[in-house]
């Protein structure tokens, strides 16, 4: 996960940022989580499923095709193949989360209803305005009191390198599995700011 990206945009709530951290990290605040749009944009924590409709169909727009998804079909909205599409977004597996502020005809400008974490319309989570309430919260929390940073070098380091596992998807060693979990475990350092 880009717990070290986030750090760097997050770290000016702790006493003592770097000029990096004083450069960016102005750009979260509760009112814009840029951050957390970002990694919930790689990072999607579920997806959903929806029940087909009679005469309804799914359309292809490259090829303009119509297949049926009436009754008895179940569709499976998957949020991180269109948050990893890049169709919908330019430098689609870096971590930016500047593209949340971009102006309408800027080139990381999200498109509209490309972020689905939440899903959207009838059928949109009704506890987001909640959860994203407790992820800024937990986040400032954090990030005002811990330094955290990945530690796989230190792992690789110590193991016995036949062991050693180096697989990554997307870039990212801590890909997600299962329930939205990194895979394995992720290595971490944490140290605590002194106030």
């Amino acid at each position: 996960l880009p717990y070290t990206a986030a750090s760097m945009y997050i770290a000016p709530l702790s006493p003592t940022p770097s000029e990096d951290h004083q450069r960016h990290g102005r750009q979260l605040t509760l009112e814009n989580p840029t951050v957390i749009k970002e990694s919930m944009r790689l990072f999607p924590a579920a997806s959903t499923t929806r029940s087909g409709e009679p005469s309804f169909t799914i359309s292809d727009p490259r090829t303009g095709l119509h297949y049926p998804a009436g009754p008895g079909t179940l569709i499976w909205l998957v949020s991180h193949a269109c948050q990893h599409d890049p169709a919908f977004w330019p430098r689609v597996d870096e971590f930016l989360p500047e593209r949340w502020l971009a102006k309408e005809g800027e080139e990381l400008c999200p498109q509209p209803g490309a972020w689905r974490p939440f899903e959207q319309g009838p059928r949109a989570c009704i506890g987001k305005n909640l959860a994203m309430i407790e992820l800024k919260i937990v986040l400032c929390l954090v990030a005002r009191r811990f330094d955290i940073s990945t530690a796989y070098e230190e792992l690789d380091a110590g193991m016995n390198p036949k062991r050693v596992v180096k697989k990554a998807v997307d870039g990212e060693r801590a890909y997600q599995v299962g329930k939205g979990e990194p895979s394995g475990f992720l290595p971490c350092r944490v140290r605590e700011f002194k106030v």
